[in-house]
């Protein structure tokens, strides 16, 4: 019986070749060669920072010639930690590293292109390295052997590492460079808020900039006749605890709507479940992991576009930095304990966020302004605008107004008026909710040439006792409304007179479109 074995090493050429077609996007790869020069500082912090040494990373990235380049000016690598790095799967050991694996550089440099090289100098040396990986032809000679040249630098106070990517895998088109700053920001949010780092994506700083926390002010009347104004911020810290024996602290809340304009003009990238390890994301909202009693279990749940969960965690990341090894801990289990440890307080966030029925009464700042971010987002919708050409067909005259005076009088009632443009200003509408007499009429129209001001009493019988604090029967009611006020701008038009019949043709006719904006 033979005890011969089999020489299993791989060719080495193969391996990087084959790291092409991992299931990368442009700035995970970026995220693993960043994460080196992090490491970097981080394990040679002390000694860095005693020279007052400012930490810089820049990316360049030439999409028509296929170059990427990443330089750091860190600690650096000497000729051991060079050749080490060049190894597969050699894990870090350093404390408080990200890297753990010994893939990063491999991978990502080998994804992003077929010739890379690493050009690095330690502090303290006068010795420059610069490794070569030409994959084609390791792949084509079957050797695993990089070649290595050293130079002489005269300057022993430097120290920095470049990276250089040629023969390029792939193109990126606008909105993956777009997608790729962004979510840097998201990665390195900790980092970048720290003076003492700057990333530069293609020669332009990076910052993050954390969406606004939602505030609510009410105002209580005292026994005395004073009123005192309470105020709530939305942003709450968990406590440190422990899962498994892994230490886990950060904090939630809900980020006020701004809208869904644009990559840096929403919270909606911002919101959900966000995970860092060693102060950078491994876990946010694009892996679609979702704790589904705090952000519910469908993708249009306004939990997940509002409320956020940011957790410092010590778990073990999977290989490629896109998730954590959840044989440890499941993610049910680590939903149950941040829901024990808010004392269940992020499920009472949770249906503030969503708009959650609570009872009759008065509705709370915080939740119309919530509501009303999707009231203004719904109606100035294109499927509203489409409304108005067949609506002024069917219209045939116009009713009498209000004096100025009164229009006057019922707009001191409000000073904060809800501005909502359709068909980009054709018209405006603005809609004020004051403290009228529950005698007044619910809803009172003034119809001007291309603006219509809506007059809502909130004392009237049916809005306190039908709408009262529900902000989704609220929406319900401003739709309704807005559609009324649609028909009878739309009547005010027209140059014959409007019959009830028609006007109720009319109405339904922006009742159907506003409806399609909600579907």
């Amino acid at each position: 019986m033979s005890s011969e074995g089999y020489d299993a090493s791989p060719n080495l050429g193969d391996v990087l070749d084959m790291m092409e077609g991992y299931a990368y996007d442009l700035w995970d790869a970026v995220f693993e060669l960043v994460d080196n020069s992090v490491d970097s500082f981080n394990v040679n912090k002390n000694k860095l920072l005693k020279k007052n040494k400012d930490w810089e990373i820049n990316v360049t990235l030439d999409n028509a010639k296929k170059l990427f380049r990443i330089t750091d000016n860190a600690f650096g690598m000497n000729r051991a930690e060079l050749e080490n790095s060049l190894l597969l799967a050699q894990p870090n050991t350093g404390n408080g590293a990200i890297g753990k694996y010994g893939m990063g550089l491999k991978t990502a440099a080998s994804w992003l292109g077929k010739h890379w090289t690493v050009r690095t100098k330690q502090y303290g040396s006068n010795t420059e390295y610069t490794a070569t990986v030409d994959i084609l032809k390791l792949k084509k000679s079957k050797t695993n052997v990089i070649p290595i040249t050293s130079k002489p630098v005269s300057n022993a106070n430097t120290s920095y590492t470049i990276i250089d990517v040629k023969k390029g895998c792939r193109k990126y088109g606008a909105t993956t460079m777009a997608k790729t700053v962004r979510e840097l920001k998201i990665a390195y949010q900790k980092l970048l808020n720290n003076k003492k780092l700057k990333l530069n994506w293609r020669g332009t700083e990076l910052r993050y900039e954390e969406p606004p926390i939602l505030v609510d002010e009410q105002k209580i009347k005292q026994t005395d006749g004073s009123t005192k104004t309470i105020r709530t911020k939305y942003d709450y810290k968990i406590k440190q605890f422990e899962i498994n024996g892994s230490k886990v602290s950060g904090r939630y809340g809900i980020y006020k709507p701004l809208g869904n304009v644009g990559i840096t003009k929403s919270q909606v990238p911002h919101a959900g479940l966000t995970m860092f390890y060693n102060n950078r994301v491994i876990l946010n909202r694009s892996r679609d992991k979702w704790p589904e009693k705090i952000f519910g279990n469908g993708a249009g749940d306004l939990a997940r576009q509002r409320v956020f969960l940011k957790l410092d965690v010590q778990l073990t990341p999977n290989a490629l930095k896109t998730d954590f090894v959840w044989s440890e801990y499941t993610i049910e289990k680590l939903e149950k304990e941040i829901i024990k440890q808010t004392d269940k307080d992020i499920l009472n966030i949770r249906k503030i966020a969503t708009k959650y029925r609570t009872g009759k009464g008065t509705l709370t700042n915080a939740q119309k302004q919530l509501s009303d971010a999707d009231i203004k987002k719904r109606i100035e919708s294109s499927t509203v605008g489409d409304a108005l050409v067949p609506a002024a067909a069917a219209a045939k005259s116009k009713p009498e107004k209000l004096t100025p005076e009164e229009i006057a009088e019922l707009k001191k009632l409000d000073k904060k008026p809800l501005d909502i443009k359709i068909n980009k200003g054709q018209p405006n509408v603005e809609i004020y909710m004051g403290d009228q007499h529950k005698k007044e009429s619910f809803l009172t129209i003034v119809t001007k040439q291309k603006k219509i001001e809506c007059f809502i009493n909130p004392n009237h019988p049916f809005y306190k006792n039908k709408i009262g604090n529900d902000p989704e029967l609220y929406q319900l009611y401003m739709d309704v409304c807005t559609s009324i006020a649609l028909s009878k701008y739309t009547a005010d038009r027209a140059e014959t007179e409007v019959s009830p019949e028609s006007f109720l043709s009319v109405l339904d006719i922006f009742l159907r479109n506003n409806g399609k904006a909600t579907e």
